[in-house]
């Protein structure tokens, strides 16, 4: 009845997909590029033995399917039975979450943010963590600046946008390098996300046209 009544944008459908970091898979399965990635049911399920070897590394990310602001992620090290593997235990006895291979460019070059309006591209920051940390968010201590992404980083966020489900309002496209050297889609943000308007001045513009002109081309009831 809501929806019969009113205009979303993003649509339910997309808040419905991007709500869950399973969207991640979907997206892979188009041919983009994301951080390796494992999915587990249960932490019963992940084992501490061979999953260092499966994704590669000596540390491993957990993190939950719906959640935000690097809520409940644990960094887990290969051989350490540490307060956070006890952590992580206790919080995904009953959850299902996902792992991933430590990004460790994140603590060097960080993570590039590309933000994207009615499909166009508009500006990027750069996130760092604080010293000793990974968590790039602001809550977390980490440091914004304004950036120009660097080729393939654009590449990979312009394909990301060619295969989400249906055009967009807003999408913020987040990216690392991989220890490989590719760069690499970590989250797709389609729900309210931070569009850090402050760190280009012409991108309050940029948004509010991209506003005008989606509102054109729909049809209200």
């Amino acid at each position: 009845e809501i929806a019969s009544s009113t205009i979303l944008l993003n649509s339910l459908e997309i808040v419905r997909w991007n709500i869950r970091k399973t969207y991640l898979r979907d997206l892979q399965e188009r041919g983009i590029s994301i951080v390796p990635t494992r999915w587990f049911d249960t932490f019963g399920q992940l084992n501490p033995e061979t999953i260092h070897d499966d994704l590669e590394t000596d540390e491993i990310v957990v993190k939950p399917l719906i959640g935000a602001n690097a809520d409940f992620a644990y960094r887990l090290i290969r051989g350490r039975t540490t307060s956070n593997w006890q952590a992580a235990e206790g919080h995904y006895q009953s959850r299902p979450f996902l792992a991933q291979p430590f990004v460790r460019s994140i603590q060097t070059t960080g993570e590039i943010s590309l933000f994207y309006f009615a499909g166009q591209y508009s500006h990027a920051i750069l996130k760092k963590p604080a010293a000793g940390d990974f968590r790039v968010q602001e809550e977390h201590g980490g440091q914004l600046q304004a950036w120009e992404p660097e080729t393939d980083f654009r590449k990979l966020a312009d394909e990301v946008m060619c295969q989400l489900p249906e055009r967009t309002l807003y999408a913020r496209v987040d990216l690392v390098r991989l220890d490989s050297g590719p760069p690499a889609v970590m989250e797709v943000e389609l729900i309210e996300p931070s569009l850090y308007f402050p760190y280009d001045p012409d991108s309050p513009a940029r948004f509010a046209n991209a506003f005008a002109r989606m509102m054109e081309n729909i049809s209200t009831p």
